[in-house]
């Protein structure tokens, strides 16, 4: 194609960035260009647009992607890298609670550190599941206020933004949850920690899973005999994750529409919820005797219904994560190539080094579970701590592996290929479904597995469950997730791009836009561009808005 100047309206407004990242999805933005191109030259601006954006020189350029599709993926290839290696260590992690009955009376001894048979590298892999879910939470926050970037101050379109993403999620979490209260799992998994049905979804309780309240509202056991409470009904136990992150992001959403004229004190007291977690985590652990270490008995019973699921203590390393991408945006963590290298390593060997030393603090014989481990209790079980001590592992613990996590999203790059795309793509149909086709498989067999011989238990029933696993995940992901995010889409284009088609950009309704926003008034500005296939992008300078880089794929 010859160069030829093209003339095109680029619709800009202060509020932008929000509008259009927040309705199409995880940071999309759409280029709105109007009809007005020269005769013959009009087809090629019908090929996608992808635009990056930053509203100051001193703001990093972020690339948005350009289809409905893309706009799940991560802006950075390691956090896709992230996503699935989590995934991976919550999907082992969950099999072997299910299949190798962990928790009951019998088996730690045989199972857990010291002397059992997770007490190998193997076990640290096996273990680091727990920590699977903080990667979930730190990537939620960093892209949570990747979307917000900057957001106007207007409170109806923070509602109607939060409504579609639930519109976006919801769809898939129902069918599993009708899935769920349906087949009934005999066992769920954590049923043999609880030493009880951790399935119970009469009663209505389903109801609380559907509005995401289950970990706000369990029913508690009673207590006695030096037990530990534990939630006494409770459907499809694993649900309540995505309720802590539904919650987490209304709260957040909150604190972005408080501090929408002030992006900075946004950061600040996303750090500062960071700091004043760990605190909390380590005062209440002390107050109750939490443990986090496996092989504690009763004191890590106490700590899964008092920490693990409440979503004022997980939502530490959700913060970090947007108050990460807050420092990112005001221009304080740009670093080198080669200081990247030293963030990354430093990050990586701070995550592993929690894992590590978190399995191998067993001392003695692991705890039952309705033993304590505190070191002046009679049972010699366990890690023999003090209530100090657990509680400075607690707190010092997670939050040293959510500060690895930052420091390598902070050194960025990052292994790219379909694998991970594909991994980040499905994990959430694979955080759905894993649990109940794990019971359905395991529990069939009338019969548990013993880890008698290792390559059997994960080399062949491991591999052959992630394996339908997979294939039932990729199955729902597009029949189900997919669909919902396509219609979501075609709603948020229908009201704000009614005239839109693929690969084209339509004109703004704004009188709706006035009518959302609150906003009485329209910014446009006349931008000249050249189509060069020898250079296709260029760089485009607007004094109000910052920068915009414009590429159009030929």
């Amino acid at each position: 194609m010859d160069d030829t100047l093209l003339s095109g309206t680029i619709i800009m407004t202060p509020n932008s960035s929000m509008i259009y990242s927040e309705v199409y999805g995880a940071g999309e933005v759409d280029v709105d260009v109007t009809d007005s191109f020269s005769e013959g030259d009009h087809d090629s601006i019908n090929n996608p647009v992808s635009m990056m954006y930053t509203p100051s020189p001193h703001t990093p350029i972020r690339e948005f992607p350009s289809s409905p599709q893309a706009a799940s993926q991560a802006f950075l290839p390691v956090l896709d890298n992230l996503r699935t290696v989590a995934l991976a260590t919550v999907l082992i992690g969950h099999f072997t609670a299910i299949t190798l009955s962990i928790g009951t009376v019998q088996s730690p001894p045989t199972i857990l550190p010291p002397l059992g048979s997770l007490s190998g590298a193997w076990g640290s892999v096996v273990q680091s599941g727990r920590y699977g879910v903080e990667v979930f939470f730190f990537l939620s926050g960093y892209l949570f206020r990747t979307r917000t970037f900057s957001p106007p101050n207007n409170a109806s379109l923070y509602v109607f933004s939060f409504f579609m993403r639930l519109v976006r999620i919801v769809p898939l979490y129902a069918l599993n949850l009708l899935l769920w209260v349906w087949i009934r799992p005999s066992e769920g998994p954590f049923s043999d920690i609880f030493n009880i049905q951790a399935n119970q979804c009469g009663n209505w309780n389903w109801v609380k899973n559907l509005i995401f309240i289950q970990n706000l509202v369990p029913k508690w056991g009673e207590e006695s005999s030096g037990r530990a409470r534990v939630p006494e009904e409770t459907c499809m136990y694993h649900g309540w994750y995505l309720a802590c992150d539904v919650q987490m992001t209304l709260c957040f959403t909150l604190l972005t529409y408080l501090t929408s004229k002030a992006p900075k004190l946004r950061t600040f007291v996303s750090l500062a919820v960071y700091v004043l977690c760990i605190l909390l985590t380590y005062i209440f652990s002390v107050r109750n005797g939490w443990s986090s270490f496996l092989f504690d008995g009763m004191n890590v019973r106490e700590w899964e219904v008092g920490w693990y699921t409440a979503p004022w203590f997980r939502i530490g390393t959700y913060s970090l994560g947007g108050g990460l991408r807050g420092l990112q945006e005001m221009g304080f963590m740009r670093t080198s190539h080669r200081f990247n290298w030293t963030l990354r390593f430093v990050g990586v060997a701070m995550m592993l080094t929690v894992i590590y030393y978190g399995r191998g603090r067993a001392k003695n014989t692991p705890c039952n579970p309705y033993q304590s481990a505190i070191s002046t209790s009679p049972d010699s079980c366990g890690s023999e701590w003090t209530s100090a001590q657990m509680a400075l592992w607690n707190s010092l613990g997670w939050g040293s592996f959510s500060l690895g996590l930052a420091l390598v999203v902070t050194a960025g790059g990052g292994e790219e290929g379909w694998f991970w795309r594909f991994g980040a793509r499905i994990s959430f149909s694979v955080y759905l479904v894993h649990p109940l086709l794990i019971n359905l498989i395991i529990t069939s067999r009338q019969e548990r597995s013993d880890m008698s011989s290792m390559e059997r238990v994960y080399g062949v029933d491991f591999a052959g469950i992630a394996v339908a696993v997979v294939v039932l995940s990729t199955i729902l992901c597009a029949e189900v997730e997919v669909r919902a995010r396509r219609a979501t889409n075609s709603v948020m284009n229908s009201l704000f791009n009614p005239s839109s088609k693929p690969g084209r950009g339509g004109d703004v309704d704004w009188d709706l836009w006035r009518r959302v926003t609150g906003s009485k008034t329209k910014t446009q500005s006349e931008i000249e561009f050249k189509d060069d296939c020898s250079e296709e992008e260029k760089l485009v300078e607007h004094s109000t808005y910052g920068s915009l880089r414009i590429k159009i794929n030929h």
